[in-house]
């Protein structure tokens, strides 16, 4: 999974006090719909296809990033 840096997520507990979280919410939205795209390439069967060239994703590539869509990103 790849969870680029960016600025930490601001939270509030119970009481409004505000801390930081350790969690990179915005990483983990564009690493969840890149699993729904891969899930939906399942069903159209399209999954191990460069969703541009159209030419065979190999199983090493695939292995290595689930999600990946391209050859040559």
């Amino acid at each position: 999974m790849n969870l680029s840096p960016c600025r930490p997520q601001i939270v509030y507990d119970g009481d409004m006090s505000e801390h930081v979280s350790p969690l990179n919410l915005d990483a983990i939205e564009r690493d969840l719909a890149d699993v729904d795209a891969a899930l939906t390439r399942l069903d159209n069967d399209t999954y191990w296809v460069d969703e541009v060239t159209g030419q065979p994703l190999s199983a090493d590539l695939l292995a290595a990033q689930p999600t990946a869509r391209r050859n040559n990103p």
